[in-house]
């Protein structure tokens, strides 16, 4: 499996996640939002993602770890799998409470939204820390 692939089938599933996002967080205001159809969503998503500086580097050391492991195709395909799972947590876990709790997700979405949005900065700082690190130390091995 190539990191092309691999990196064409992430992009779609952070897509759809980004399109969520904005429908039901960001811009759930906006009327005109309301009534896109599928297509235009999912051509919001791809827009949202391909301008996320952070899908980019994401994407591609999955895919590249995923390619030079070194095993069967099959397994290459359940691991994309799994990846594609774990980052699309972000969208799940709010897709379920929706879901589950119907009207009264509202506040809770609320509050998990207003939380993303204080703590930002923080959350991305750390989240490019823990990825320099794990880089440093693939490069560390490398070299040694």
């Amino acid at each position: 499996m190539t990191v092309l692939m691999t990196g064409a089938v992430s992009t779609c599933v952070m897509a759809g996640s980004a399109a969520t996002r904005v429908v039901r967080y960001r811009y759930s205001s906006h009327a005109a939002i309301d009534r896109f159809t599928p297509l235009k969503i999912l051509g919001l998503g791809l827009a949202l993602s391909a301008a996320n500086a952070k899908n980019a580097p994401l994407t591609i050391a999955a895919g590249a770890s995923i390619s030079s492991a070194g095993i069967p195709v099959p397994q290459q395909i359940e691991t994309l799998a799994i990846f594609v799972i774990i980052a699309s947590e972000g969208i799940l876990a709010p897709l379920a409470v929706y879901l589950l709790m119907g009207d009264r997700a509202k506040s809770v979405l609320s509050n998990w939204r207003d939380w993303a949005t204080r703590h930002n900065v923080a959350v991305m700082a750390v989240l490019f820390f823990v990825l320099g690190l794990k880089l440093l130390g693939d490069g560390i091995g490398i070299v040694a």
